[in-house]
């Protein structure tokens, strides 16, 4: 039954640049315990870690119960919820599990608010439900079925931005074992819960199916929750909660740039602070000949940003929410346009209301997938925050079940690449890619921890037949910790073909002398 190969256990926090904490909890149950990395309460004695199943969570009763285990786990926002669950029998009304991905108490019975995922009942399917004073409400509704064969093992993967919950399952064959392609199972936009204590698994169960319940591969990623106070998009400035935006709060978060002929230019900044911020006087603009900023595109009057959010401008935010399906809850914001982007690619700026300069990008239609036919129509999306502005390898092509692009809620290539703690000098995340352009691991993040700064770093791709076909680093200058960005493509301008290529790091220190080399796999597969 172990479908995923994880090599750690542990619970880490991480603060990222702005001072929010990065929640990661990983258990594979190989360790054989329940009491450590991380620690689970609850009714204990009614599960084991079955090292017959190579180590796997299995529930362990002789009666009909309803029982759970719990863990501190305060991730809820830009967050992601991944689990492998197994069945002997198919699921009824009274033989189910449950996962509770945010609970505001310890116990699933106590905790007021809780969202959570409901694994078989009478449909023998998959759905979200969100819990308050005892009252649950279903979010999505999966596939009827899923669960009805005698045996079945799901993995599943919910994610969570900025109140947009989106819920996949991948069924595995029990005969062959074999992965088959991950399915969406619905999405929904629903944030009542801004705040998680714990997370938690649970089974109920009939006599005679108290050992039919088996939990593998948990993994969870993602922020802790901040308490957003309620707002409305009708709020003008001045108005308390409002705050008035530093350069250090706001960046350039998407660009389009050159759109089809029945769609719009459009830009997009990313809020990095926790408080609501004013937008009024901020604009995207570029320079002229001499020097000097043209007047740009402004953020109207009465216009603000929610904490961690997005804003995006444009000429016609009616038509451009309905161009991309947009909900009315993304923030999208309409001026007279005055000022068109460069299609060939130009320096855009951001301008806080006084001029000084918030951020820039040089973009370049370069930039955009090799997977991309043209790049009209297509968004260039930054990929995480916490990276250079006008690094090639921080933006990304927008995917293409997002109609490339995301004007005014999450960007589709969005990717955590906050570094964890380890003792490897260089490890990939994810280990394995698919650059297709559709929005899911289409890039593989290469972290290097080095002993001190100041390595001359250089990485290339080789085929299994030792062909060079692609540099990641050529003489990179290092700090002690980095991230490097592989999108699949070669340097003849192709993509990776599927298979296992082999990544090697060359690097020396100018100063001490010392070298190091380091070879690992990196698999490229199909979605």
């Amino acid at each position: 039954m172990k479908h995923l190969c994880l090599l750690f256990v542990f619970l880490s926090l991480v603060h990222t640049a702005k001072g929010r904490v990065l929640i990661t909890i990983n258990d594979d149950f190989h360790d054989g315990n329940l009491s450590d990395n991380p620690t689970w309460q609850g009714d204990t004695s009614a599960f084991i870690i079955n090292p017959e199943a190579g180590g796997i969570l299995q529930s362990n009763i002789d009666s009909s119960a309803t029982h759970y285990i719990s863990t501190p786990c305060s991730a809820i926002d830009s967050a992601e919820w991944n689990i492998t669950v197994s069945f002997e029998y198919s699921t009824s009304s009274v033989n189910y599990s449950n996962f509770y991905v945010a609970m505001s108490h310890e116990s699933p019975a106590t905790s007021n608010q809780a969202y959570y995922l409901r694994m078989g009942n009478t449909p023998d399917n998959i759905c979200l439900f969100y819990k308050e004073n005892g009252k649950s409400t279903c979010l999505i509704q999966g596939r009827e079925g899923l669960l009805e064969a005698a045996k079945s093992t799901v993995n599943i993967r919910l994610t969570q931005y900025k109140g947009r919950w989106t819920l996949y399952t991948q069924q595995l064959t029990p005969s062959l074992n074999a992965e088959i392609t991950e399915v969406e199972e619905g999405s929904v936009e629903h944030l009542k819960m801004n705040q998680s204590a714990y997370c938690a698994l649970s089974y109920t169960c009939t006599k005679t199916r108290g050992k039919s319940f088996y939990f593998d591969n948990l993994n969870i990623t993602g922020l802790e929750g901040v308490e957003i106070p309620p707002t409305d998009t009708t709020i003008t400035p001045p108005v308390e909660g409002i705050d008035t935006a530093t350069i250090d709060d706001l960046l350039i978060n998407e660009i389009m740039y050159e759109p089809l002929t029945d769609q719009q230019e459009y830009g997009e900044i990313i809020n990095l602070s926790d408080n609501i911020l004013s937008l009024q006087g901020w604009r995207l603009t570029t320079r002229k000949k001499d020097g000097s900023f043209n007047s740009g595109n402004r953020f109207p009057d009465n216009t603000y940003i929610k904490p961690y959010g997005v804003a995006a401008l444009c000429k016609d935010d009616v038509t451009l929410r309905d161009q991309f399906q947009v909900e009315d809850s993304a923030q999208i914001y309409a001026c007279s346009w005055p000022q068109n982007f460069n299609n060939e690619g130009t320096t855009l700026y951001l301008l806080s209301p006084t001029g000084a300069i918030a951020d820039s990008v040089t973009y370049s239609p370069s930039w955009q997938h090799p997977l991309v036919k043209g790049n009209k129509g297509v968004a260039l999306e930054r990929i995480h925050p916490d990276l250079p502005s006008n690094a090639s390898t921080t933006w990304m092509s927008a995917a293409s079940t997002s109609n490339y692009g995301t004007p005014g809620y999450r960007n589709s290539q969005f990717t955590i690449t906050t570094t964890t703690t380890t003792e490897e000098s260089i490890y990939l995340s994810p280990e394995t890619f698919s650059p297709d352009g559709d929005g899911w691991d289409d890039i593989c993040i290469i972290h290097c921890n080095f002993p001190e700064a100041g390595y001359v770093v250089n990485l290339r791709i080789f085929t299994p037949t030792g062909l060079f076909i692609a540099q990641i680093a050529d003489n990179a200058l290092s700090s002690e910790e980095e991230q490097f960005i592989w999108d699949g493509s070669t340097m003849k301008g192709y993509n990776a073909e599927i298979g296992i290529y082999a990544l090697v790091l060359e690097a020396y220190h100018p100063t001490t002398g010392k070298r190091l080399k380091k070879k690992l796999p990196i698999i490229v597969h199909g979605r």
